[in-house]
This record gives C-alpha cells, sequence and structure tokens, in this order.
C-alpha cells in the first residue's frame, strides 16, 4: 500500500470502462501499489514521502481489541469468499472490529455479511488510516496463486493471514428484501438458471440455456432465469418467448401457479435481490460467476458448469458440484478477454460432459438424494 497525493483531478475506470473511483487534487489517498504505479505513470499522482502514519501490515499477528482496515479492490464473487476469511478470524479473535474500504458494487455485497464493522468508500482518505492498527491487503496474491490449481478461499487466506475455514461466511438477507420478493407457491422444485454474462467466455451459451431450460420444464421443475446485467434481453425474449417477463418485484404477484418458466434476467441487480431469490429456490445451476458464489454461501445446491476456468474454485462450498468440460484446451485460465486460439467463443462448451442433457442427469440426481434444502 502507498500514500500518495493526487497532483490532478483523475477518474479511474474498470475494465467495462465503467467508473471505479476518483480522485480530487491536492487529496491524500492510501491505493495498492499495482494502482499507486498506475498513477504515477500517469502522472495524476506523487507519493507522499515522510508520513509517520503509514500502518503495518498485518502478517498473522495474535490480536486484541485491534481495528483492522482491508482495502478490497476485487469484485462480488471475491467479496463472498472475503467474507468468510474475515469471520474466521473474528471468530479466533472476538474483540477485534474489521472495517473495509471498497468500491460501490463490493460494498453492496459485504453488507449482506453481519461481521463487517464498517464499510467506506474505496480509496480510503490518508487521515481516515489513523485510527486503526494495521491494514490487510492481497499485495503478492500472484505469486501465491502462481503455478498452483488452489480455490479462492485458500489464496485469500493466505494472504490476509486468517485462520483456515472450510464454511462459506454467514450472509443474511434484509427482511425488506425477503418481503418484496416473495416467489410465487409452485407444487414441485425449482430451479434457478444462471450462466453469467454473454461477453464471458465463462458463460454458457444461450442455446443451451434454452435447451436446458427446456428439458427442466418437461421434467417438471419451475426455471426462473436469473442474471444483473441484460444485454441481451431481446435475444432472451426471442428465444424464451414462453417465459413470463418480470421486471419489478410486484409482477410476481399474482402469476399462474402453472407458471412454467419465469425471466427475472436484469430484474435483481441488487445482491440483496438475487440472494432473496436464490434463497427461496431449490437449486442454482450457474457457470463461474457470482451466482455460483451467492448460491453456495446461502448453502444451496448448486450445479456449476467449468470451462475457461478450473472447476476447484467451486470447492470453497459444501453445497455445489462441479461439471468440467473435458476438452484438452479446458480451463484455458482466460477468464476475461478473447479465446487464447483464436475462436470467436469459448469450444469447450461443446463438450457432452457440460451439454444439457448431462446437466440435466446431475440435476436429477441431486433430486434423487432429496439434497433440496
Amino acid at each position: 500500500m502507498q500514500i500518495v497525493k493526487a497532483i490532478t483531478d483523475c477518474r479511474v475506470c474498470d475494465r467495462q470502462n465503467q467508473l471505479a473511483y476518483q480522485l480530487r487534487v491536492g487529496e491524500s489517498y492510501v491505493l495498492h501499489d499495482e494502482e499507486a504505479g498506475l498513477g504515477l505513470r500517469d502522472g495524476a499522482i506523487e507519493l507522499v514521502e515522510g508520513l509517520d502514519r503509514q500502518l503495518p501490515h498485518y502478517r498473522g499477528q495474535a490480536l486484541s481489541h485491534e481495528r483492522l482496515l482491508l482495502a478490497f479492490i476485487g469484485r462480488g464473487g471475491d467479496a463472498l469468499v472475503v467474507a468468510s476469511c474475515l469471520e474466521a478470524l473474528l471468530e479466533a479473535y472476538p474483540d477485534i472490529s474489521i472495517d473495509i474500504s471498497c468500491r460501490e458494487e463490493a460494498k453492496a455485497v459485504f453488507s449482506l455479511s453481519p461481521h463487517i464493522a464498517n464499510l467506506m468508500a474505496y480509496p480510503p482518505s490518508a487521515d481516515a488510516i489513523d485510527r486503526y492498527g494495521y491494514y490487510m491487503c492481497f499485495e503478492g496474491i500472484e505469486s501465491i496463486s502462481k503455478g498452483h490449481s488452489l480455490s479462492c478461499r485458500t489464496v485469500f487466506t493466505a494472504c490476509l493471514h486468517t485462520p483456515p475455514t472450510k464454511k462459506p461466511g454467514t450472509i443474511v438477507v434484509p427482511s425488506a428484501h425477503q418481503d418484496q420478493w416473495q416467489l410465487p407457491e409452485f407444487s414441485g422444485e425449482t430451479v434457478g438458471l444462471a450462466m453469467g454474462r454473454r461477453d464471458s467466455l465463462r458463460s454458457y451459451p444461450l442455446t443451451a440455456c434454452k435447451e436446458l431450460a427446456d428439458l427442466l420444464v418437461s421434467a417438471g421443475y419451475r426455471v426462473y432465469l436469473l442474471g444483473g446485467d441484460d444485454p441481451d434481453r431481446d435475444c432472451i425474449r426471442e428465444l424464451f418467448p414462453q417465459a413470463l417477463h418480470v421486471a419489478h418485484a410486484e409482477d410476481l404477484r399474482g402469476l399462474p401457479p402453472t407458471s412454467a418458466m419465469i425471466d427475472l434476467v436484469g430484474s435483481t441487480p441488487a445482491p440483496a435481490d438475487l440472494a432473496a431469490v436464490i434463497a427461496q429456490l431449490d437449486m442454482i445451476i450457474t457457470s463461474d460467476s457470482f451466482p455460483m458464489h451467492l448460491s453456495g454461501s446461502l448453502g444451496k445446491p448448486t450445479i456449476t458448469v467449468f470451462t475457461v476456468t478450473d472447476s476447484v474454485l467451486a470447492s470453497d462450498y459444501p453445497s455445489a458440484i462441479s461439471v468440467m468440460s473435458q476438452l484438452a484446451c479446458s480451463p484455458c485460465g482466460q477468464a476475461q478477454g478473447p479465446c487464447p486460439l483464436g475462436h470467436r467463443r469459448c469450444i469447450a462448451h461443446d463438450d457432452t460432459s457440460v451439454s444439457p442433457r448431462a446437466l440435466l442427469t446431475h440435476i436429477e440426481a441431486v433430486r434423487a438424494t432429496s439434497s433440496f434444502v
């Protein structure tokens, strides 16, 4: 971590070119080393020398009555795993408190954890760190994970020096969201289908999603189509003409009890809304995505399709089942960006082991063992 001063007003955007945070000229902030390096290269910041406020990095010291600050720059799924690591640390040292400085997307996720003391915007100001005894960070994460097949929790535990834990973090769905997103009654089992963003290689192809949804309906399930973004709204409506499209929670009221497919894509952008829906479903089928982490944290039976990423990522959740493509190129590790072999889409989805019928076999196996909760 570095204490820096902005020498110009600065807007920092993420990979989707959305605003991540702003720096105001003349003010001092605490930035991760990588971000500080980028800012120095662009001439937007300068390092502040001689400040005695630099916090010691927490490296597993025994703690008592300390306040810790975690500067978190990850996204939603990582936030859920980090919450479980921090929960383990708080169980070991119940008289400490942990505050998190993070971006708005992660703040909405961390707010579901009852164990985080305070949430603040990222980056924290240099003045704000005066009241903390230690800071925690993920610097060195690449050296830990490189060349190994490790789950997120294993890597984060090593970086944050938290006690090992196999438990997902505690997730509490706000009562207001529970009341708002009451799903209509159904006599059979309900399955959420959340196969990711269309602009990601990890996403299950839309045509395969349609085939799987049709198979599930034919087998007697009610299918909920889930997703936080709706760039393919028109395509989804064209592919799923039989689905009842629900734009707002109020639209769930009075749906026919025989409704077999309900489209909530784009209707639950807030993590608390999606959590309220998933908590009521019997099972989730997903790609490697935020819904996988959320469903696993809620203890729901979760079947996850892995192609470009390693199936070890689902091992953080006892209720998760991994279905891995068996093609030689899988996993390629290319979670972001184009296919490293030059294909326009991920061909690992063509493997029969991750086909809709193969997934239905896994679903029926879970159903047969009465694992629905």
